[in-house]
C-alpha cells in the first residue's frame, strides 16, 4: 500500500514540468480523469484482471498528462484545478491496492508439505 501511495503521489506531484504546444483545458482534463476513475471503480467487479490492469495503466498515464498541464497554469489558478484531483488520485491509489491484493502471490516452498497447494 505504501509503495502504491508513493507511486501515485509521484505521478501527481513529480512529473516533468514541460508544457505541450497544444495544451488542453486542465479543468476539463481533471473532470474527464475523475469520471474515468469513477467508472473503473464502479465496473471493477465486471472486469478481468487484465482489463483492470490495462485501465489502471492508462489512467496513470493520463494522471501524468493532466498534472503536466496543471503545472503550466499560473500559480493563482493551479490550486483550484488541483484540488478536485486529490480525491480521484486517492481513489486510483485504492484501485491499485485492490489490483495488487487480488494478484496471485508467489508461492514460497518450505521443507515439509507445500503450503500453497502445489
Amino acid at each position: 500500500m505504501r509503495i502504491t501511495a508513493i507511486a501515485v503521489a509521484g505521478l501527481v506531484a513529480g512529473t516533468l514540468m514541460t508544457a505541450s504546444p497544444a495544451q488542453a483545458d486542465p479543468s476539463s482534463e481533471v473532470q474527464e480523469l475523475q469520471q474515468q476513475i469513477s467508472e473503473l471503480h464502479d465496473n471493477w467487479d465486471s472486469l478481468t484482471p487484465d482489463q483492470r490492469n490495462q485501465r489502471i495503466a492508462q489512467l496513470q498515464q493520463q494522471v501524468t498528462t493532466v498534472d503536466r498541464d496543471i503545472q503550466t497554469l499560473p500559480p493563482d489558478q493551479r490550486a483550484a484545478v488541483e484540488a478536485p484531483l486529490v480525491p480521484s488520485t486517492l481513489e486510483l491509489a485504492d484501485l491499485l491496492r485492490k489490483a495488487q491484493s487480488s494478484a496471485p502471490q508467489p508461492c514460497v516452498l518450505f521443507f515439509g508439505p507445500p503450503p500453497c497447494g502445489i
